[in-house]
């Protein structure tokens, strides 16, 4: 995969350029030493595939929970309520309507009973957990996918992004 002179390379987790297609940059124009640092922000075309979200679903649930007075983290129950009122921050802003089951299962009809109300460290831990188990079942352990997500050097959700 040449390009004129220029050679198409991936960073890896080490910032060393190997040849490769995922996450590929043209490393020879740059003229620079990966060494004394990270090369980041640089522009990247890329195709994405996005599952479908309906917004205005997620909202009516989180405007029933505000309703009811139920802002909290359904998992730690975490109330930012009192905190946010205090330094003019929407309480919104800090809750993140989760799906109880994902979406990349596939397609189906939500409705409010299908998501939960998460701070974003329980949002994550969720997530993260769900890789875990996910990684079990395939039988690849606790490989820890950050490290699958670094070695192109460039963080894109590598399950819905393709380079161009």
């Amino acid at each position: 995969m040449h390009q004129g002179r220029n050679k198409v390379y991936q960073l890896t987790e080490l910032g060393r350029k190997t040849p490769g297609s995922p996450g590929q940059i043209l490393l020879d124009d740059l003229k620079v030493d990966l060494q004394a640092g990270q090369l980041e922000g640089s522009t990247v075309e890329v195709q994405e595939r996005r599952l479908l979200r309906v917004k205005a679903l997620a909202e009516t649930f989180y405007g029933r929970r505000a309703a009811l007075k139920q802002l909290f983290c359904d998992q730690c129950d975490f109330d930012p309520s009192a905190k946010a009122a205090e330094a003019g921050i929407e309480v919104r802003s800090l809750f993140d309507v989760h799906h109880k089951v994902p979406l990349h299962l596939g397609e189906r009809r939500s409705t409010e009973d299908d998501f939960e109300l998460l701070c974003p460290t329980c949002h994550r831990f969720t997530h993260a957990r769900m890789r875990v188990a996910a990684l079990q079942v395939r039988g690849e352990g606790h490989r820890r996918r950050s490290k699958a997500k670094s070695a192109s050097g460039i963080h894109t959700n590598s399950r819905c992004s393709k380079p161009m």
